[in-house]
């Protein structure tokens, strides 16, 4: 008798099968060839580039055509680059962008590498591009320039761009730039320098850029509060394109800094986001965002761990929260599948529950659109710079289509890139550092078979140390330069699939999931749950999304100080989900100028923390 597969394994597989079906069959009509022409080229392709296998799903059919257009072309190119970048992961650069094999991007590509030679070493190189591949298609030396154009002239520009090589998207000039070719400044007062007017220019009274998840739940919080509200919502992507839709769902208190501010913004939040699944916005129900009640446990693999979830379970006790205590022994029956040492012990929240991350968002957007034409969701159409009235109060944004001119507000919620966008847009380098994309890898998978059922959330009790972090701290400042971080989390998600996490890594903003992650996350997942030592790669799923690190060590959700008009909410980093609410309703509240309903300690931890002049900022 054959090996039994189950039914949900069959559907993963399945899924991703078709999907990628469609794909190559769009990118084989695109190539003027039939089917079976293309696929001989396109596995000839995947012979020289394997690495672009998990790629299929998320590339354009016009490219994989490209791509696989002249396999022998391809391979010489990569022969190229290796040349051109003898320190480099080859593989890793072409797989973060393979558009830099084929034309226009090829063509500047021996330009770029001999200028990154020129100021940086090999390994730095090597370093620089693995991060941002972008880079090779990039005028160096004008990236740089404008870096140091950014910090007044004061500023080691090289240094700068290998810190954080996610600073090239606030000043780069190519086709993929947020900014167009005028150079970035402070926003244009109105008339021409704003962007030539079209017949599909909007009047809002709010614009939002970014339909990740703080996004849509401020445009809805909006929508919400005042029936006569005209509300816009941007994106260059689709909604939850970023950090929301690579994210496990958690809308945990357990694992907080208790008693902080934002411990009291999340319990405030979660509180919120049952508000908003009551029978008022029919959009929103609990089974339409895959709501779970399942609670959480942290686990603890040591005495010293065991001592601290003591003190966590009286914390959370004295919160009013029904924390629970655990030996070893008992969590092990709690969830069978767990493999944990006596000197062990858990910490189980009943209260913490989680959501699927992408139905929210989808289902978010469903509640917005039912407010009819008080709505525009922009899609595909990213913000090219921001302009001001002549009052100087920042009133619109112009895409590469249309201007919007939002008469009450212009709210910045992009996410990782919120950053850099705000850097270029106020010629102000303070900004290019308070927001940094930090990638995250999370893996979906069937469970194996006799494999008992995760019940409950998993995670091990070192994921609360970046929950720990005060606004502010020096200590926030010093995780920029950490490698990559592997932490277990596992939970399961309303279909049935494991959910098993988590890395966090400063890469820029790669999107790629590098094969040695994706094995220490599995490694590190089968300590606690051995069984997982049995699922093979090929049935493993990855989502990778570049979450919003805030350097401050916290979010900011504030009005941009000395700009009128222009506010910020960004840096959730992985509470997206869980702040989302709170976030929203105190946008709200400085837009609409009324009181907000969130705690006055909690309202000033959120304020931009730039307490400094940009002059003193420099010279530090």
């Amino acid at each position: 008798m054959g090996r039994v597969v189950s039914e949900q394994r069959i559907a993963l597989q399945f899924d991703r099968q078709l999907n990628q079906g469609l794909v190559r069959s769009a990118a084989a009509r695109e190539s003027g060839l039939s089917y079976d022409e293309f696929e001989e080229r396109l596995q000839r392709l995947l012979t020289l580039m394997p690495f672009l296998q998990d790629r299929l799903l998320r590339m354009s059919p016009k490219l994989l055509a490209a791509l696989a257009a002249d396999p022998p072309l391809i391979a010489a190119r990569l022969v190229e680059l290796r040349a051109l970048l003898p320190g480099a992961d080859v593989a890793a650069v072409a797989g973060g962008r393979p558009s830099l094999l084929l034309p226009p991007e090829w063509e500047r590509v021996p330009a770029a590498a001999a200028a990154l030679a020129k100021r940086y070493s090999e390994q730095e190189v090597a370093r620089l591009v693995a991060a941002e591949p972008l880079l090779l298609a990039e005028d160096v030396a004008a990236v740089l320039a404008e870096l140091q154009r950014l910090g007044g002239g004061r500023c080691d520009a090289a240094g700068m761009l290998l810190q954080d090589p996610g600073l090239l998207y606030s000043v780069q000039r190519g086709s993929g730039s947020l900014a167009t070719s005028s150079p970035a400044a402070a926003p244009a007062a109105g008339g021409a320098e704003a962007g030539a007017s079209s017949a599909a220019d909007l009047e809002v009274d709010v614009c939002i850029l970014g339909a990740g998840i703080i996004g849509l739940c401020t445009a809805l919080a909006l929508l919400q509060a005042d029936p006569s509200l005209r509300v816009a919502l941007l994106d260059r992507a689709a909604p939850c394109a970023g950090a929301t839709g690579a994210g496990q769902g958690y809308l945990w208190l357990a694992h907080r800094d208790v008693g902080s501010p934002l411990f009291r913004l999340a319990a405030q939040s979660r509180a919120m986001w049952r508000e908003l699944l009551a029978p008022a916005v029919p959009q929103l129900t609990a089974a339409a965002v895959e709501w779970q009640e399942v609670g959480s446990v942290l686990l603890a693999s040591s005495a010293e761990e065991a001592a601290g979830l003591t003190a966590r379970c009286e914390a959370l006790a004295a919160e009013g929260l029904p924390a629970q205590l655990l030996t070893a022994a008992e969590a092990r029956r709690l969830e069978p599948a767990l493999q944990l040492p006596e000197q062990g012990a858990a910490l189980l929240l009943p209260s913490d529950t989680q959501v699927n991350g992408r139905a929210t968002a989808a289902a978010l957007l469903r509640a917005c659109e039912a407010h009819g034409g008080r709505f525009s969701a922009l899609f595909g159409e990213g913000a090219v710079r921001l302009a001001a009235a002549p009052s100087g109060r920042v009133d619109q944004v112009q895409t590469g289509a249309r201007r919007v001119r939002a008469a009450r507000g212009i709210v910045v919620a992009l996410g990782a890139w919120s950053g850099t966008f705000l850097a270029q847009q106020l010629a102000d380098v303070r900004w290019a550092g308070a927001f940094r994309p930090r990638r995250g890898l999370l893996l979906e998978m069937p469970a194996p078979e006799g494999m008992p059922a995760v019940s409950h959330g998993l995670m091990e009790v070192s994921y609360t140390s970046h929950y720990s972090r005060a606004p502010g701290s020096t200590e926030a400042q010093g995780e920029v330069d950490e490698g990559v971080d592997i932490t277990f989390t596992a939970t399961t998600s309303a279909s049935g699939s494991l959910l098993i996490g988590s890395s966090r890594e400063f890469a820029g903003y790669a999107m790629d999931a590098p094969e040695h992650i994706v094995s220490a996350i599995m490694h590190r997942a089968a300590h606690f749950l051995p069984a997982l030592a049995a699922v093979r790669r090929q049935d493993i799923s990855v989502r990778a999304g570049p979450r919003p690190f805030a350097t401050a060590g916290g979010p900011t959700v504030s009005p941009v100080p000395g700009v009128e008009g222009l506010l910020v909410a960004a840096g959730h980093e992985g509470s997206g989900l869980t702040l989302a609410p709170a976030t929203a309703d105190l946008v709200a509240a400085y837009l609409l100028e009324k009181p907000s309903r969130l705690d006055e300690r909690v309202v000033e931890a959120l304020k931009c923390p730039f307490g400094l002049s940009i002059e003193d900022y420099l010279s530090m």
